[in-house]
């Protein structure tokens, strides 16, 4: 998309403002980010992020943009480096598919392997700040229910399971033990808690991004999602340490669904894997390949079957 693209939108939401840049971001699979600069009337120069969904995204659930737009507004006041939201295209008027505006935070993800005691350490406590704040954000009735989810996806049994991945395997262990029998508070879940929605700048965390799969739900389900990322990129200590460290802020959490939670974040990448892989190159990980993934992949799933049948 070119620069000029993005000049009958930049009228629109900042009128008499000039457009300075337009940056492509990395990372988003379900959405073009766009980073622009802008400078007022009166010189003042800020920073905004285009998020323009995609077609495919747009298809699978329309009212994503909307609901990402409510969420972060009704956050943006609880929970610290929220993206603030500015603007939304609902109808897709000026790009095709729904686009939302949100001023830019500062900071960039930090996917160097070096990098997993840190991002255990903080990004676990956040985590567990995001949990906690669905008390304090008010009516989140707009929200769908994350445990819902999982069951549209165990009620639609593809035509071809991803063999490579197991899919066939976890659909029955999971099927065989769904629905867990409810432990904890339903909270207010990001959804797609990995590395590539994490800000950071000198080694500390300025801001969680891409907030269209935020639900309500056990706060295992997060955990879940966030250990598997962490195991892709960072490695099992790593993954380790976030766990350990999340329980340990989360006193209130019962743990003993886990295994039930990791089977369905392990369930999540079936048939997409390849194109999860696709995108490590260009934060920094040429390394995190197909191949890796895979291996990894097995053990998360083979470990939580361990701890799920014979325990």
């Amino acid at each position: 998309m070119t620069p000029d693209a993005f000049e009958p939108l930049i009228r629109q939401f900042a009128p008499g403002s000039r457009l300075l840049a337009a940056q492509p971001l990395t990372g988003g699979l379900s959405a073009g980010m766009t980073a622009v600069t802008i400078e007022r009337a009166d010189g003042s120069l800020e920073d905004f992020v285009v998020r323009v969904q995609g077609r495919r995204s747009y298809e699978y659930d329309p009212g994503a943009t909307q609901r990402m737009q409510l969420s972060l507004e009704t956050l943006s006041g609880v929970l610290p480096s929220v993206p603030e939201p500015v603007f939304m295209d609902p109808h897709g008027l000026f790009f095709g598919t729904p686009c939302l505006v949100m001023r830019r935070l500062p900071g960039r993800p930090n996917c160097a392997r070096d990098f997993g005691p840190v991002y255990a350490e903080a990004a676990s406590a956040r985590l567990a700040a995001i949990h906690r704040a669905g008390s304090l954000a008010g009516d989140l009735s707009f929200l769908p229910s994350f445990e819902y989810r999982v069951e549209l996806e165990l009620d639609h049994t593809p035509e071809a399971p991803d063999g490579p991945l197991q899919e066939a395997r976890i659909r029955e262990g999971l099927g065989s033990v769904w629905p867990p029998e409810p432990a904890n508070r339903p909270g207010l879940l990001h959804g797609d808690y990995w590395p590539g929605n994490l800000l950071w700048e000198d080694g500390r965390l300025t801001g969680v991004v891409d907030w269209e799969e935020t639900a309500v739900g056990d706060p295992l389900a997060d955990l879940a999602i966030a250990r598997l990322d962490v195991l892709f990129a960072f490695g099992r200590e790593a993954q380790a340490a976030f766990t350990r460290r999340y329980l340990a802020v989360s006193p209130d959490i019962d743990p003993g669904n886990l295994p039930i939670w990791d089977l369905y974040a392990a369930l999540r990448p079936a048939n997409e894997l390849q194109e999860w892989a696709a995108g490590w190159p260009e934060l920094g990980r040429p390394d995190v390949t197909l191949q890796t993934m895979q291996a990894d992949h097995a053990r998360f799933v083979e470990e939580a079957a361990v701890r799920l049948f014979t325990a």
